[in-house]
């Protein structure tokens, strides 16, 4: 708490190597100091802590959100590699063990159906219901951001907006297994999900989870062998949104 940026600095620096774990808190109020200088360093001490778990992704992720142009883009990108450092050994930000894919079906890119939401009211008016009048959506498409896939009055628009989805999944699997995933290859930024009417889970880590996959657990409202409906609700805060990569249900064990 010196009123020196040089000693914060190296006070900082120190806390890691002499008390662990023990330091995050004093990391979560570093985040807050002043000088993005002094940010900078908390930062630098947080990607060096081994190993990562989500206590440290918790802190490391206020840091995704800094007013500091600098730090706020090495906080974004040590939390992407963090999470590509789950997936690369197919364990999943949720889960704690490795996992088996044990059958996949890609959700269609094309039939989707889109409409903006200026005034965040979709969830009051229950957008996400299993039936719903149509006629004020757009035809949509995913794997592409929203202002590719729609015309242009639409698709320059940023804030909140809605896809849905008819979509006939498999059979009910015949061997044992866990749990039945979506899984989400990208989304841009964050995301809110109903199947069947049923709120399933969410995505959101504001601007730094644009490209990060993620998971929604949907096996128990899951229609097997029969039509379902999926609904997604995106908030873009700024630049291109949307669902820009493939949709995988997955079967896991």
């Amino acid at each position: 708490e010196d009123n020196d940026v040089v000693v914060r600095r190296n006070a900082y620096r120190s806390l890691r190597q002499r008390l662990d774990t023990a330091a995050l808190p004093h990391y979560e109020k570093g985040l807050k100091d002043e000088s993005p200088l002094v940010r900078m360093v908390v930062v630098e001490e947080l990607l060096a802590f081994q190993p990562r778990n989500q206590k440290i992704l918790a802190v490391l992720r206020q840091a995704t959100e800094d007013s500091d142009d600098e730090v706020r883009k090495l906080a974004a990108n040590a939390f992407w590699n963090f999470h590509r450092d789950y997936l690369t050994i197919r364990k999943r930000p949720q889960w704690d063990h490795a996992i088996e894919v044990l059958q996949s079906q890609n959700l269609p890119l094309d039939s989707w159906i889109f409409r903006t939401d200026p005034g965040r009211i979709g969830h009051m008016e229950k957008w996400f219901a299993p039936k719903i009048d149509e006629k004020p959506w757009h035809a949509s498409v995913i794997g592409k951001f929203w202002h590719e896939a729609l015309p242009k009055k639409v698709g320059d628009y940023e804030g909140v907006a809605w896809y849905r989805l008819e979509f006939v999944a498999p059979a009910a699997p015949t061997t044992e297994f866990n749990e039945a995933v979506l899984h989400f290859a990208g989304v841009d930024e964050s995301a809110w999900v109903w199947v069947n009417g049923h709120y399933a889970g969410a995505h959101d880590m504001g601007v730094a989870g644009y490209g990060i996959p993620f998971d929604v657990e949907v096996g128990s409202f899951l229609r097997w062998g029969e039509s379902n409906q999926i609904t997604v609700r995106i908030l873009n805060a700024a630049g291109a949104g949307g669902i820009y990569k493939p949709i995988e249900l997955q079967i896991l064990k």
